[in-house]
């Protein structure tokens, strides 16, 4: 991911099958990732989430749409050990410097929408996030269990095990959105597409399925599946414009991971995936301070909506009563 590229996914947090992120975001999910004791470390690198604010951000038909955005920083240290000179050629020099690369988010909550900005280049990935904030989810999960407990004994006797059963650990998906041009592209590299396989993660509270697999899940979700997965194979390769229009349609719903297997023009086996296919834009000379790159961030998005570049989900009425319990936060 570029420096200054605006990348899409969908924040997909589930605590078992029947809660999702709205159901524990004042216990567990704003502290999350709002306390500044939340730190993830290896070696000399440590990872935290900073100045994160909880604010509306836009308007949608009068209901106000709220938001998480704040910095994600990679904390290091970079080392070198050798330089090249062109008289001597490679030479040992050990030297480190500080480092601190940072991404900056903006979670919608009312559709779970992240909006994830390359701050600075070496900006730490998608991926990265996921894990660092599943993490800090965790450890607030803990928490909550241990208050729960302390506030349910008094009266009644319950154990730990059942506090457990009764509030399974959050699970974290963060699935890129797809943009159409990048599935071309990338489709365009196979030689032979060998098999397609759309594996759908469980959306939160938002009406999230695309047309063509939305009766895959509402014949099947019913069934409580560990995983639910489409594949599409063919020995002798699958049509590539129609596997193109097939993962666009699909990645429409931004609950679909997406893999390609195939080969490339020389035989060599090849592998596609979210990652490949996500929608990125650049922003140009985006905003200093934290209020003005929220907004432009926001407004960015609203615009590829409008331009049909990206799926609206108009907040349902569970959700609208959800977020109404946060007002009082703001």
């Amino acid at each position: 991911m570029r420096q200054h590229d605006l990348s899409f996914a969908n924040f997909v947090l589930r605590f078992g099958p029947d809660e999702v992120l709205l159901d524990y975001a004042k216990d567990i999910v704003l502290p999350a990732f709002t306390r500044d004791t939340h730190v993830r470390s290896y070696g000399e690198t440590s990872l935290y989430l900073y100045d994160v604010k909880f604010t509306q951000v836009d308007d949608e038909d009068g209901f106000p749409v709220l938001a998480l955005s704040g910095h994600f920083v990679k904390d290091t240290v970079l080392r070198r050990q050798q330089v090249f000179r062109r008289d001597r050629g490679l030479v040992e020099d050990q030297r480190s410097m500080e480092s601190a690369p940072s991404s900056f988010f903006v979670l919608i909550l009312n559709n779970h929408r992240l909006l994830y900005f390359a701050e600075t280049a070496a900006a730490p990935s998608l991926d990265t996030f996921r894990t660092t904030v599943e993490l800090f989810l965790r450890r607030e999960w803990h928490e909550h269990l241990k208050r729960r407990y302390e506030y349910v004994n008094v009266t009644d006797r319950v154990t730990m095990k059942e506090l457990r059963r009764r509030i399974p650990p959050p699970v974290l998906a963060i699935v890129p959105v797809a943009g159409e041009d990048a599935i071309a592209e990338t489709i365009t590299r196979f030689g032979l597409i060998k098999e397609v396989r759309f594996k759908l993660i469980e959306p939160n509270d938002e009406l999230d399925a695309s047309v063509a697999v939305a009766a895959v899940e509402e014949n099947f979700r019913p069934l409580a599946p560990s995983r639910l997965e489409i594949v599409a194979a063919r020995a002798k390769g699958l049509n590539k414009e129609e596997t193109a229009r097939a993962i666009t349609e699909a990645s429409e719903g931004h609950n679909t991971q997406i893999l390609v297997t195939g080969e490339d023009e020389d035989g060599i086996k090849m592998k596609a995936d979210n990652d490949e296919f996500a929608l990125s834009v650049p922003i140009e000379d985006p905003p200093p301070d934290d209020s003005g790159l929220r907004g432009r961030l926001v407004e960015t998005y609203n615009d590829l909506v409008a331009a049909a570049k990206v799926r609206r989900i108009p907040t349902p009425a569970r959700v609208r009563e959800k977020l109404g319990q946060l007002f009082d936060l703001l």
